[in-house]
């Protein structure tokens, strides 16, 4: 049945119920009368209508009025946040603490925007490097500045190759599944382990790696995470949320100053031949490094997946609480949406609404049961290997429990800040064309984000259930 929001200005005129009893099959509205166009919406469904024939099988006849202006078609979006800013979908584009990286305006050369932006191409992204280790920075409450780095995982290339050996068994990758704004979502496209790995494709740590020095600094505080972007220390002083500024933890602070001093990043930390986390993981006795690995590395590969770039680009922004897109550049594209004297006023519209199609994208590749599946896994293995610091470093005392409470409370607040900046960028967007009635694509834009913002109950992380 089409579905067709009225303007102010459009009556429904020759309303006829459709369906005949008993069987009612033909209990929808039309689209052709012969050859010509009939534009039928359904305002109403009853089982006899105007009749007291009922139709039977629990089936309804369809009330349908014709409307004076065309169903708007669909609206398409072909531009996602890497088409607008690659720097956001790069994989190298966080510093030491969580942060995003200023927008790197020379990697490629694309005419300047009004609002001094560069489009950045994928293919000239030359500062991609997959698979690498990287630092990650926290705060100590006793003053200390830990750096740790997580370890070397494969790239798409080598993710295809630990394919054909067997060590993945994940034939699959996730990619966008529709242009339509209002409804994209996403999904698992088959791959041939013999062939590379699909366009755009990143190889997708399914628990993020920032996650592991998050939960430090929570353990050792003993304080949860605000949903706000991540501060970071500058010549000694600490500037924003340089460390934990949320809700204290009802479990106490994990550890002392000697096992977060001594033993957490010290590559001797632990005993020497612990069971390894994995049948093919090294001697790993640094504690940090167990949990990195079991996340996934190159020796533990088998939580991976592989996901579109901008997918992974908007779960990467959210989970360390950056709104999916800047408030003055949201601002800037939906005030040139509606500008009549804009030529682009439809690259506006899909610039706009990007950051909340890839948002339908994101939660609705968390809810696929692969994903799931290794989400799960990746979780219990992490928990597993802080049982056993706990075990065999007196001083760690705690972790574990912190884990269980940390887990789920953390990605909750993820969830609730990605639904929270959704919703209120929808009501400021129909605000903003409730002021510009007559802007065009108006009805269009409306319908999308009907679709879009009855997605948003479903963004939750496995977690939650």
């Amino acid at each position: 049945v089409a579905e067709y929001c009225c303007p102010w200005d459009t009556g429904l005129y020759d309303c006829k119920w459709r369906g005949s009893a008993p069987d009612c099959v033909g209990a929808n509205c039309k689209t052709h009368d012969g050859g010509d166009e009939l534009f039928e919406v359904q305002v109403d469904a009853h089982a006899g209508g105007s009749s007291w024939n009922l139709c039977s099988y629990d089936r309804k006849k369809a009330l349908c009025c014709q409307v004076r202006v065309a169903i708007p078609e669909p609206l398409t979006c072909d531009i996602d946040s890497c088409d607008i800013e690659y720097g956001l979908c790069s994989q190298t584009s966080k510093d030491e603490w969580g942060n995003n990286l200023e927008p790197r305006r020379s990697v490629a050369a694309g005419e300047d925007d009004k609002q001094g932006l560069a489009i950045v191409s994928r293919d000239f992204d030359l500062e991609r490097r997959d698979g690498g280790k990287r630092p990650y920075k926290w705060v100590a409450s006793f003053g200390l500045v830990i750096l740790q780095h997580s370890l070397t995982y494969p790239s798409p290339p080598g993710y295809m190759r630990r394919l054909q050996e067997g060590l993945i068994d994940l034939a699959r990758a996730w990619v966008t599944r529709s242009q339509n704004c209002g409804s994209p979502g996403v999904h698992a496209q088959t791959i041939d382990p013999a062939q590379g790995a699909p366009d755009r494709t990143q190889v997708e740590h399914t628990i993020p790696l920032v996650i592991v020095s998050r939960f430090a600094s929570v353990a050792e505080h003993g304080q949860m995470w605000a949903p706000r972007p991540a501060g970071y220390v500058s010549r000694g002083r600490e500037i924003g949320q340089a460390h934990p500024q949320g809700e204290l933890t009802s479990t106490p602070a994990a550890g002392n100053e000697n096992f977060w001093r001594n033993v957490w990043n010290n590559a001797d930390g632990l005993p020497a031949n612990l069971p390894p986390v994995t049948q093919n993981s090294p001697d790993q006795r640094r504690p940090v490094d167990r949990l990195y690995e079991a996340l996934g590395s190159n020796s533990n590969p088998t939580h991976f997946t592989l996901l579109q770039d901008n997918i992974n680009g908007m779960k990467g922004r959210v989970e360390i609480f950056n709104a999916p897109m800047t408030q003055t550049r949201f601002d800037t594209f939906l005030q040139d949406a509606t500008d009549p004297s804009n030529d682009s006023r439809r690259v506006d519209i899909m610039s706009f609404m990007a950051p909340l199609r890839e948002l339908v994208g994101m939660f609705e590749y968390l809810r696929a049961d692969d994903v799931v599946t290794r989400i799960d896994a990746g979780a219990a293995a992490l928990h597993f290997q802080l049982q056993l610091i706990e075990l065999h470093a007196p001083d760690s005392q705690g972790l574990s429990a912190h884990w269980n409470e940390f887990y789920p409370e953390y990605f909750g607040l993820v969830s609730e800040f990605a639904r929270t900046w959704a919703r209120d960028r929808i009501r400021q967007i129909r605000e903003h064309y409730d002021a510009h009635p007559d802007a065009e694509y108006r009805d269009e834009v409306e319908k999308s984000l009907g679709e879009l913002e009855d997605d948003i109950p479903n963004w939750k992380y496995p977690s939650e259930d």
